[in-house]
């Protein structure tokens, strides 16, 4: 994993130019979707700042499916595809639902790759969500697959919450190596006590969030 994801790190392709990221972001704000700092800087950073592989590092709540719809747009306009994954049919629901990028289970992508159907190209982004959640060998799996097909790996979680069932935390190991855009602001939450049940949680401080919501 350590050996794949150097690899994918020193390689500059599809770093897209700032002037798309730029307008891909004015876009979302003419339609009525303003991005924070924060985000814009996540936006970049995957789409303008890293080579075949990135990570967004950050708690619920805090605008990263919203950030990735930006990137989506900015990586479009660039005529690259894009496509998504997670671990959970539910979290790719919610991946495609929050930032336009079609997805499916890490399951089912194995599964047809294994097959030879719609594999992976030099001009795809795969996008995996809820990447905390992976375990060694399925992350092996995808960056093997990134690798070979020429194609820009993106992986966005918080190695803090739920941790994978599989063997290994290579999420945690990952941003230890190669860095991460971090996100940390709620903005799902818009009371204050609701934001610091959602920080409580994230900490694993359970009981300190079941008070305030008590």
């Amino acid at each position: 994993i350590e050996a794949l994801a150097e690899h994918l790190g020193a390689e500059t392709h599809h770093q897209v130019p700032v002037a798309v990221v730029r307008s891909a972001i004015a876009r979302m704000a003419e339609a009525g979707t303003d991005l924070s700092a924060e985000q814009v800087a996540a936006v970049r950073h995957v789409v303008s700042e890293t080579g075949r592989l990135a990570l967004i590092q950050g708690h619920a709540g805090t605008g990263k499916s919203v950030a990735l719809g930006a990137a989506r747009a900015a990586w479009e306009a660039d005529g690259l595809t894009v496509v998504g994954g997670a671990i959970a049919g539910k979290a790719a629901d919610g991946l495609a639902e929050g930032s336009g990028i079609p997805s499916r289970t890490i399951a089912a992508w194995l599964k047809r790759w294994d097959r030879g159907e719609e594999l992976l190209t030099p001009r795809s982004v795969l996008v995996i969500d809820e990447a905390g959640m992976v375990g060694n060998a399925q992350m092996q799996e995808l960056l093997r697959a990134a690798s070979k097909s020429g194609a820009k790996l993106v992986l966005v979680g918080d190695h803090g919450q739920l941790q994978p069932i599989d063997n290994g935390t290579p999420m945690r190991a990952l941003v230890e190596q190669v860095g991460a855009a971090t996100m940390a602001h709620i903005r799902r939450q818009r009371v204050p006590w609701q934001v610091d049940a959602s920080r409580a949680l994230a900490a694993a401080k359970v009981s300190d969030a079941l008070d305030l919501y008590a």
